[in-house]
């Protein structure tokens, strides 16, 4: 009986309780099928399921025409701050692109220095471990560059749909 209630209102048990004048524990004990609802509280939860029943779709109700119409101020405003964020990210996918050339610069030249060699153990081993190092670091990069790009291309096709 309150099932459809909580569903389509998205309504707590407190709410139902304060509603039909019950406690919260007999509500839950409703819900769960241990005890039944007096006539009093049986009318007011049927009165708002009656409420609920449609006789045409959703689609067809006068209420929702006017809630589907967007206003053209808010979807504008949507768009300029939508182009806002395009720009920040572009930004920031273009700098996160040039941090990503610096650490290819770096590993490349460890690369260099391994394959050097004139250079002496110690100096072999802190070449190896700077490596390894900007890898990961890059690894971290291409993640960061993947997220803006998806972040970047989910901005750009929010702004196509409003567009149209």
């Amino acid at each position: 009986m309150t099932d459809p209630i909580i569903k389509y209102l998205k309504a707590s048990l407190s709410w139902l309780a304060a509603y039909s004048g019950a406690t919260y524990a007999m509500i839950h004990a409703y819900r769960c099928g241990k005890r039944t609802p007096s006539a009093e509280q049986l009318l007011s939860f049927q009165k708002i399921i009656d409420a609920l029943e449609l006789d045409t779709p959703v689609q067809e109700l006068a209420s929702f025409s006017t809630l589907s119409t967007h206003d053209p101020d808010q979807v504008a405003a949507l768009i300029t701050d939508l182009e806002k964020k395009r720009l920040r990210l572009q930004e920031r996918l273009e700098a996160a692109r040039k941090k990503r050339d610096v650490l290819l610069r770096g590993v490349h030249a460890c690369q260099k220095l391994v394959d050097n060699a004139l250079i002496n153990l110690e100096r072999l081993r802190w070449v190896r471990f700077r490596e390894s190092e900007l890898n990961n670091r890059l690894n971290l990069q291409l993640k960061k560059i993947l997220k803006l790009e998806i972040n970047l291309r989910g901005v750009e096709a929010q702004l196509e749909f409003l567009s149209d």
